[in-house]
């Protein structure tokens, strides 16, 4: 009868334990980023929404022998999940939202036996080490990385009117002008990251692209004079171009450590153009000595003209970094430096430009990447 009793004290120790709950707090920061999207979090196939700026609290029962897995989802980001062993009774606060590397779950504040962070279920296994994750990502992870580049441009201008067969009698037949403006561009490259070493490492990768340009010089034009007259003349310039990219990318770097690659990426790029220009010309008449039926005055006229460049190339110099880890994986905004240079084909004139930005990529960079096997 004792030992009854004693089996039936146990069995009611040991429901109560099995019944014991956690507290699962989630809270979401007020960012502008992915402010309209709903994040989902599903927790032992039950799901509950967070807006942006909200907090909620869930209380459940866990299993406290296996791992308890969160799941992040929110439309086509990469989802982010988080699985721990939990303790009884006890509270764990974790903050979701989104980065510019895409949608995360960081664990705030909480006692736990094990915790394991991982984005979008890079091993369709389960979990598994996160330090064998980071150096199977390595060697296993390659395929098509896209990137966007947003620059201030200055800009150099140079013509010979001499070569359009036009002359400037009393000064020179060359123009120059200086002006400034933007680029927007949109590459690709194929990534493959070398093996781990402690030493310098290398890769390289064809890229591709498109971009535009839009920059506004000013010039002014030789003197021309005559006999009794001078004129002075001077001249405003929009430009908008078209370019496509094609070129071979070359970094060096080394591995900060085993998740993390640094270095720079020369780009040399082939970049043929569509261009087309407004032109405001001002020109100013003074007449020497004053002429009794002809005023002094001021005159402007405007043109535009369309045409294609075969000849453009140039080079990118870029400051990057790469990381293996996880959602991590897109490297945060990095500085960058282009330059451009048209030369003067036929008629057209001679262009130059230094350029001076950042190179971001998507937050959903991550689903962008294909397995090699």
């Amino acid at each position: 009868m004792k030992k009854i009793f004693f089996l039936f004290f146990m069995l009611l120790i040991l429901t109560a334990a099995a019944q014991e709950t956690i507290t699962l707090k989630f809270n979401r920061p007020q960012k502008f980023q992915g402010s309209v999207a709903k994040i989902r979090i599903i927790i032992q196939d039950n799901e509950y929404i967070l807006k942006n700026g909200s907090s909620i609290s869930v209380n459940i029962t866990p299993n406290y022998s296996t791992s308890l897995r969160i799941d992040c989802r929110a439309g086509l980001a990469a989802q982010s999940s988080f699985s721990f062993i939990p303790k009884p009774n006890q509270t764990y606060e974790f903050e979701v939202g989104f980065k510019f590397t895409g949608l995360y779950i960081d664990l705030l504040d909480g006692e736990n036996l094990a915790a394991s962070q991982q984005a979008n279920s890079l091993n369709n296994d389960g979990a598994y080490n996160q330090s064998q994750a980071i150096r199977d990502e390595w060697l296993k992870k390659g395929g098509l990385v896209n990137y966007t580049s947003v620059l201030l441009t200055g800009t150099y201008f140079r013509l010979d009117l001499a070569k359009s067969g036009l002359s400037m009698p009393g000064g020179s037949s060359v123009i120059t002008g200086y002006g400034g403006g933007y680029s927007f561009s949109s590459n690709a490259i194929n990534l493959k990251m070398p093996e781990f070493t402690t030493g310098i490492s290398k890769w390289n990768s064809f890229n591709w692209g498109i971009g535009f340009d839009f920059v506004i010089y000013g010039f002014t034009l030789p003197t021309f004079k005559q006999p009794g007259v001078t004129m002075d003349m001077s001249a405003l310039s929009m430009n908008m171009r078209l370019v496509g990219n094609l070129g071979w990318t070359i970094a060096q770097g080394k591995f900060i450590d085993e998740g993390t690659w640094k270095g720079i990426a020369l780009t040399l790029k082939y970049r043929p153009s569509f261009d087309i220009t407004y032109t405001g010309v001002t020109i100013k008449t003074t007449y020497t000595p004053t002429n009794p039926f002809i005023s002094n005055g001021t005159t402007t006229t405007s043109s535009s003209s369309k045409q294609f460049n075969a000849g453009g190339f140039g080079f990118d110099i870029d400051f990057t970094s790469f990381s293996a880890k996880m959602q991590k994986l897109a490297p945060r905004p990095k500085s960058k430096i282009s330059f451009f240079l048209l030369p003067p084909v036929g008629k057209n004139p001679l262009f130059i430009s230094l350029s001076y930005g950042i190179t971001f990529y998507p937050r959903n960079q991550l689903n962008r990447f294909k397995r090699i096997k």
